[in-house]
């Protein structure tokens, strides 16, 4: 595991920019089930690494699939975004390429998550699919880049 103490010290959050979002309805509001299983994910990729800049460039990639969760599994809407998040490192300071992935893989998407949390209410509500509130973000498991949560949620 990768020791992250030195570069969270380091860094700076300079912006958190919305690259790409889309979200899709599959049934109408009288059709939404009543008992809705949602399913958030999430993968970060380093897309710029600090040079005589200083600017390191990550992307965090969300998706949200809620689905029926009354047996049928059935896709009843999706939200996916992109956010570009920028950082600032001063030119005397390096870091791996490992150092900056697992960087990324946690405070990128700690710093994300808010932005994400609101991009999807707010696209739910234009959907006109009952509220959901994104769960707090937990650590993956040691070991997996990934996080992936379930949540039962009941249709309002």
């Amino acid at each position: 595991m990768v020791d992250l103490s030195r570069i969270i010290s380091t860094v700076q959050i300079e912006d958190v920019r919305l690259r790409e979002a889309s979200c899709r309805s599959l049934v109408q509001p009288s059709e939404v089930a009543n008992t809705l299983v949602a399913t958030p994910s999430h993968e970060t990729s380093v897309t710029k690494e600090p040079g005589n800049d200083g600017l390191l460039l990550i992307n965090t990639n969300f998706s949200l699939e809620i689905r029926d969760g009354e047996g049928e599994e059935q896709l009843q809407a999706e939200v996916h975004g992109v956010f570009e998040l920028s950082y600032s490192i001063p030119n005397k300071e390096t870091f791996s390429s490992d150092e900056l992935k697992a960087f990324g893989q946690v405070n990128a998407v700690f710093n994300a998550w808010p932005y994400w949390r609101e991009l999807v209410q707010a696209s739910l509500a234009r959907m006109s699919m009952p509220t959901l509130t994104v769960p707090v973000y937990r650590l993956p498991p040691s070991g997996s880049a990934k996080n992936d949560q379930k949540n039962t949620v009941p249709a309002e």
